[in-house]
């Protein structure tokens, strides 16, 4: 009986690691397909998060990159300021100098039409002297005419008074 109980034993032993074992199996393949099931879907998160990060990436470069010119254009803003400050000093002297040549043209101005005046003047002055100078030639020319005229009939009548006294 002892045979028995150890067959029966060794049996019932048998009929449960077998029961363990089916159960256990199928427990342990529902659990090995749902780790299948997780790793494709943690592959396909792992996939997208790939995805993502190059998406990010290029972003990220692209960001990179704005803010390189930015830093470029901001380092090129001292440059500008100071190209605007000598273009302002630039501007001013030359404001200054148009300033000036307006003064200088006004005082030209001034001085060709003081000139423009005397000229006039001397030309109505040699108008004048021109009129005076033919009164006086006139005068001169017919007073010196009335002289010869005078003194040539008197040296005439002398010598007619001669010839007279001779005959």
């Amino acid at each position: 009986m002892a045979g028995g109980l150890i067959i029966g034993v060794l049996g019932g032993g048998l009929v449960v690691a077998l029961l363990f074992y089916v159960f256990w199996g199928r427990g342990l393949r529902e659990a090995l397909t749902a780790l299948r099931s997780e790793n494709t879907l943690l592959t396909r998160q792992l996939q997208q998060m790939e995805a993502s990060l190059k998406e990010k990436e290029a972003q990220l470069l692209s960001i990179s990159q704005e803010k390189s010119a930015a830093v470029q254009r901001t380092l090129e803003i001292p440059k500008l300021e100071q190209k605007i400050h000598d273009l302002e000093e630039e501007n001013a002297s030359r404001l200054r100098d148009l300033s000036e040549l307006r003064s200088k043209e006004a005082r030209l101005s001034a001085t060709l039409k003081a000139y423009e005046e005397k000229i006039e003047f001397l030309k109505e002055m040699e108008e004048r002297l021109k009129e005076t100078f033919e009164s006086l030639s006139n005068r001169a020319l017919r007073l010196s005419r009335e002289d010869f005229l005078k003194t040539a009939t008197a040296t005439l009548e002398k010598f007619h008074q001669k010839a007279t006294g001779e005959l």
